[in-house]
């Protein structure tokens, strides 16, 4: 993505990406999870275990979900919750919009060292202001975009 900070607006019409990523995201975690209990009970695994295939696809899916919300400009914060954050600026200060799966949209905002427990509700989506990242600012040459993101 090609912004340093988002409006509202700009997360929400993302959301059909989002939603994928974090559904990617919890798939492969849930995976992880169950097939680590499965095999290793509360127990790690010593360092010299072979990993199961379908580890290795639970982890490819975490892995995905993750870079796609990074490509889109945002930050998983918690895998557990899938709690996903997008930097934007809230009356001249930096913020992050704050979203979880179940939300129909962005909703909250918090600072950034506040997390999960200081989220604000949006009670002005005008008072959330995004900026383009430099290379993108009018006047200068623009990339293609190949992410292949709808």
């Amino acid at each position: 993505m090609n912004r340093l900070l988002f409006t509202v607006a700009e997360v929400n019409a993302m959301l059909p990406n989002i939603r994928r990523a974090a559904d990617l995201v919890q798939r492969g975690s849930e995976q992880l999870h169950e097939l680590s209990g499965r095999l290793y009970g509360n127990n790690r695994p010593p360092a010299d275990t072979l990993v199961d295939a379908s580890y290795m696809v639970g982890l490819k899916q975490v892995m995905e979900g993750v870079e796609l919300i990074g490509d889109l400009g945002g930050e998983i914060k918690d895998l557990g919750r899938g709690l996903i954050d997008f930097p934007s600026s809230y009356l001249g200060r930096k913020v992050l919009l704050c979203w979880q799966p179940g939300e129909q949209r962005f909703k909250f905002w918090h600072d950034p060292g506040a997390g999960f427990a200081g989220r604000s509700p949006i009670e002005n989506e005008r008072d959330f202001e995004g900026e383009l990242a430099e290379e993108h600012r009018p006047g200068s040459e623009d990339e293609a975009d190949d992410s292949g993101l709808i």
